[in-house]
């Protein structure tokens, strides 16, 4: 037997007046029964849908989407020239990141991902529903590097992600996870990277002005941040790596 207990659901407006969702307590004869009729969720993104359960091929689409996204990589790819980038060419690497063919392939997988799981509730389903979380993704990307374009002008930082030196997996893997808080001045030193933090922190603030209410949230915000900067160093591994398989490739071939 599969149950869950009474709860109160406590409505922002509210203190005295908090409504009783269920009064008493329900049994279910299976597991999935139990999730059927009290499917939890986390961040506006539920753990089981019967929806979602009834259409496998939205899990197909997002199968297919996060393999989309991580074989494109970050357009921020490793770069071999050491030479300093202009204000011109801090410019030019943003708008790339918004508008070029490996930004828009990965907005389009990231809305294909949260299309396939039907986030936000709220919003349509079909075509319809997938244009809109498209929008959404992709002016979550201009601003975030908007921002970034902006905050690296002024402090005098490369956004670009460099190669570690140093050899051996572990000490790469490091470098490319470290690669999301740390980063390089226009002169070659190591910094904190403070435009890449703060724009994915302020992008998703911003971003949130258009989700439901229930979705626009200071926690949701910092989630959303960290699920952003979380990417970044996915992709900032991949270009750290990326080159080394094609070459291991090309070699058995």
């Amino acid at each position: 037997m599969w149950t869950r207990t009474a709860h109160q659901s406590q409505p922002a407006n509210s203190g005295a007046n908090a409504e009783i969702l269920y009064k008493d307590t329900p049994t279910c004869e299976s597991r999935e029964e139990f999730w059927k009729h009290f499917g939890s969720s986390f961040g506006g993104i539920r753990a089981y849908s019967p929806a979602m359960k009834a259409k496998p091929n939205r899990w197909f689409l997002a199968g297919f989407a996060v393999l989309a996204f991580l074989t494109a990589g970050p357009s921020s790819a490793a770069e071999p020239a050491e030479s300093p980038l202009s204000v011109g060419g801090k410019l030019r690497f943003h708008v790339l990141n918004i508008v070029g063919p490996t930004g828009a392939l990965e907005t389009a997988g990231y809305a294909g991902v949260v299309f396939a799981m039907g986030v936000p509730d709220e919003w349509r389903r079909g075509a319809a529903g997938y244009g809109m979380r498209l929008a959404s993704a992709a002016g979550d990307t201009a601003i975030r590097h908007t921002l970034a374009f902006g905050m690296d002008s002024a402090l005098h930082t490369d956004p670009r992600y460099f190669r570690a030196r140093s050899l051996g997996f572990f000490p790469r893997l490091g470098h490319a996870f470290a690669a999301t808080v740390v980063t390089r001045t226009d002169s070659g030193r190591s910094t904190l990277a403070t435009a890449r933090l703060t724009s994915a922190i302020g992008a998703a603030f911003l971003s949130n002005q258009w989700y439901p209410d229930r979705l626009n949230t200071v926690g949701q915000g910092f989630l959303q941040g960290g699920i952003m900067l979380g990417l970044d160093g996915a992709g900032y591994v991949l270009a750290e790596f990326a080159p080394d398989l094609k070459k291991l490739v090309h070699h058995k071939r």
